[in-house]
């Protein structure tokens, strides 16, 4: 019998760490508008954005420092990825599985401090065989398919496609802090129906599954 293998697609922000950076939206001239957390940066318009009325400062985004000094870990979160770990060194069934971390954030200005900020939860980061990280925020602000400018969540699920034909494995799962990112993800199985979806919303320390 062929092995099942699980393609496992992991946000960060709110789902693996609670994140006390912050957004910065200014106005042409630079001037503080407003600083917004990821959750409300998710539901955030777009529309002065893309009309470059308004200009979003990621730069809190991109301090590992910050993030490594600040962070605090989702224990249920950090719990599974633990387990995961452990099974996919040790058990032949899980040997070939893998978790992608598909952040909306770009790249962190010190790698090693991100990868600390894992290490020090215990989750095998190191471990390049089954762990990777995914940083959607490395694509183009004007960064379009047929025209239409990207959101988060569009941005991330290019990613899960990218991972989906590259890996085809028997079970795609997903655990995020925000629905749309999880419809997005279900919405999958229409375009590559030979793969089983499961998602899960990560919401006040509660991990749930979501009905498909």
């Amino acid at each position: 019998m062929q092995r099942q293998r699980i393609v496992r697609f992991v946000d960060i922000d709110e789902t693996v760490f609670h994140t006390t950076a912050h957004i910065k939206i200014r106005a042409e001239d630079g001037t503080l508008q407003k600083e917004l957390s990821n959750q409300q940066w998710n539901v955030y318009p777009r529309e002065n954005i893309i009309a470059k009325t308004e200009t979003a400062d990621f730069a809190e985004f991109s301090s590992a420092q910050k993030f490594f000094d600040e962070s605090i870990p989702v224990a249920p979160m950090v719990e599974m990825l633990r387990e995961w770990s452990y099974e996919m060194r040790t058990d032949p069934k899980h040997f070939r599985d893998m978790v992608v971390f598909v952040t909306a954030r770009g790249d962190f200005d010190d790698r090693e401090k991100l990868l600390d900020a894992f290490r020090r939860q215990l989750i095998c980061i190191d471990d390049k065989e089954h762990f990777y990280i995914s940083r959607t925020g490395n694509l183009s602000p004007d960064t379009r398919i047929n025209g239409i400018h990207l959101s988060v969540a569009q941005r991330k699920k290019v990613e899960y496609l990218h991972y989906l034909m590259a890996e085809m494995p028997a079970v795609a799962e997903l655990y995020e802090d925000d629905p749309k990112n999880i419809q997005d993800f279900l919405e999958l199985k229409k375009e590559m129906p030979a793969i089983e979806y499961r998602a899960f919303l990560v919401k006040d320390n509660t991990i749930t599954q979501v009905e498909n």
